[in-house]
């Protein structure tokens, strides 16, 4: 689309006017047309190139028809910690704070280091909902697709964009699914403790997955437990517990309650004194 300055405008350029009505619509400049309409359905619309589709009550509409990708671009050339670019849509309860309350879709400047928003380092495109502060306001990020496709599912992928090869997680009309790769806690999810005193003294990590060192002993067959201390837990949950160091040692979960989880260990016979190490997972469940 040209670019017009109230100071580039000359006298070869030209205000197209409708003859029935007397109004403006549109600029002839260069050979190019740029063509403004207005109407119920359309209030300020630019068409470059095609038909205009009726849209319901948009404020600014814009056509093209190429064989490319069309584009509204906005760019911040500024470098500093605070910089970033959004496009930012405000309920009617903002009336007189844009510091809560929005749904923004932006990217972060290379230089950007903010505290009140840490989880953005530079160069990070992002998708925020904030809910107006006070009581009763919900807050919800909605993501949804509608039934009125042959799929209507949620991909998501990463490492790049040219090859179905990075899809690696979908939610269908039917479920969740892994496409490609695994599913489960990232580094900085975990934790790590060592049992003390004796095999069945208690734990406390609070962490959705973690390592627990057991108190260094000879292996016993008589069936033996620990609690573990996790504020994470409720006791719906369903914790996963695998033996990732020692011998002949039986690990596996016997109860979960809100605040905790007893593990419960064995030998198959064999009595040789070590520390073994247990792996476990929580995987929120619920009763409804």
């Amino acid at each position: 689309m040209p670019n017009y300055n109230l100071d580039e405008i000359t006298k070869a350029d030209k205000w197209v006017v409708d003859a029935a009505s007397g109004a403006i619509i549109g600029l002839s400049s260069g050979g190019a047309f740029t063509q403004f309409t207005s109407s119920t359905q359309n209030p300020w619309s630019i068409v470059l190139a095609g038909a205009p589709a009726v849209l319901t009550n948009p404020v600014l509409q814009f056509t093209n028809s190429v064989n490319n990708y069309t584009q509204i671009a906005i760019q911040n050339k500024s470098a500093g910690v605070n910089a970033s670019v959004d496009l930012i849509a405000y309920p009617d309860n903002v009336t007189s704070s844009d510091l809560t309350g929005f749904c923004n879709v932006g990217i972060t400047s290379s230089g950007f280091s903010q505290a009140a928003y840490a989880i953005t380092g530079s160069n990070d495109a992002y998708l925020f909902g904030s809910a107006p502060t006070g009581a009763g306001k919900v807050g919800n990020l909605i993501i949804a697709t509608d039934s009125t496709g042959s799929a209507n599912s949620i991909r998501f992928a990463t490492n790049g964009f040219n090859s179905t090869s990075n899809f690696r997680f979908q939610i269908t009309n039917t479920g969740a699914t892994v496409v490609s790769g695994t599913l489960g806690y990232a580094t900085g999810a975990g934790g790590a403790v060592t049992q003390i005193t004796s095999r069945t003294t208690g734990v406390t990590l609070s962490k959705g997955t973690g390592q627990i060192t057991m108190f260094t002993a000879a292996g016993s067959a008589t069936a033996a437990s620990f609690t573990v201390t996790n504020t994470l837990v409720a006791a719906t949950d369903i914790i996963v517990c695998t033996q990732n160091g020692g011998t002949n040692q039986y690990v596996f979960a016997t109860t979960a309650a809100a605040g905790s989880f007893v593990v419960t260990f064995f030998t198959t016979g064999g009595v040789a004194s070590d520390a073994p190490i247990i792996n476990f997972a929580v995987i929120k469940g619920v009763a409804a």
